[in-house]
């Protein structure tokens, strides 16, 4: 009896094992299509085309003039401050160069000077670099139209109706302006000449008595006429010069107070010059003692430049052997004043 019973429990189990692999291997089944349908291919080492986007940053940051100068810089040694110094710039300026950040120059002429100047400090040949610059502004140059295009369009969008009108009566008023003062200038011409004082002896009326004098002898001629005509005209012939001496020389004699006013005018109507003659490439800033620009600009090979103001003068040279000077006529020779290549100095009433 316990056998039996036995048996049946050992059966039953055997049953239910069976069973249960059995359900689990149709189960397995049933998951391999859905496998096969899910399986994606393993793409992790290959580079999606559409997204790769090459890093060219770094390749194009070696070409920009302000990269090279730096690179060259810091293989000589040399600090900002020391570059600073030698080129008489800020260290803020030195480094916006480098960085090729220009936006704290006032224009690209400048630029141009500082990259040459620094150029020729390290020993650098200076018209590859300019040449850089030149493409570097050529490239942002598209982006300044269109935003000027805009600006200009939207002032067109937004300007009042009445602007035509507006501009149509400030021209009429300038004109109406331009012709009262081409006509004043008569009356305060006449009113300086009678403020003038006459020397004594002077007057008004000798010319009256000159015209009085020429007219005598041709009006006593008739009454001579045993007297040939010959005779009446050359004595009028030799009266007439007479006359128109005495009236030159009037204005000759002028007195002091006309003489001082005339020496002032020739004073001021002939300020100080200099002539600069270039045998290279130079940057040249010139101011006079009016803090007038006389010149701001590059001198070329070749080139001759003559200038005038009033001394004192402030000058430049960012490559003083380049440059040759005269002064008022005298030969000026800066090589003394010179740090390195770049000469400032001031130049005019004793004070070079």
């Amino acid at each position: 009896m316990r056998d039996s019973s036995k048996n049946s429990n050992e059966l039953e189990q055997k049953k239910f094992s069976f069973d249960f692999q059995s359900s689990s291997h149709r189960a397995d089944e049933a998951r391999e299509p859905v496998a096969e349908m899910t399986h994606v291919p393993d793409r992790s080492g290959e580079t999606d085309t559409a997204d790769y986007k090459p890093e060219r940053e770094d390749e194009t940051r070696d070409c920009l003039p302000g990269n090279v100068l730096s690179a060259e810089r810091k293989r000589r040694g040399l600090s900002v401050a020391d570059i600073a110094n030698q080129l008489f710039l800020t260290e803020k300026q030195i480094v916006a160069l480098e960085a090729d950040d220009y936006g704290s120059f006032p224009a690209a002429i400048f630029v141009r000077g500082y990259i040459r100047n620094y150029a020729r400090q390290l020993d650098l040949p200076p018209d590859p670099l300019v040449a850089l610059f030149n493409a570097q502004s050529s490239t942002s140059a598209p982006d300044l139209e269109g935003v000027s295009h805009t600006s200009e369009r939207m002032a067109k969008r937004n300007a009042p109706p009445f602007g035509p009108r507006l501009v149509i009566v400030t021209v009429v008023v300038i004109l109406l302006l331009l012709l009262w003062w081409g006509m004043s200038p008569t009356t305060d011409e006449s009113v300086a000449i009678d403020d003038v004082p006459v020397a004594d002896g002077f007057s008004s009326s000798p010319p009256v008595t000159v015209v009085e004098e020429i007219v005598t002898p041709l009006q006593l001629a008739p009454e001579l006429p045993q007297a040939p005509a010959k005779k009446v005209a050359e004595e009028v012939a030799e009266v007439a010069p007479v006359n128109a001496v005495k009236e030159k020389e009037v204005p000759l004699e002028t007195p002091p107070q006309a003489e001082f006013i005339a020496d002032r005018a020739v004073a001021e109507s002939f300020p100080d010059t200099m002539v600069l003659t270039f045998s290279a490439e130079s940057w040249v800033e010139i101011t006079d003692a009016n803090d007038r620009r006389v010149m701001f600009d590059l001198g070329k090979p070749g080139q001759t430049r003559v200038l005038s103001g009033t001394a004192p003068f402030k000058v430049l040279f960012g490559y003083s052997q380049a440059v040759k000077m005269t002064f008022n006529g005298e030969v000026f020779d800066q090589s003394s004043l010179a740090r390195g290549k770049v000469a400032r100095f001031t130049l005019g009433n004793n004070s070079e």
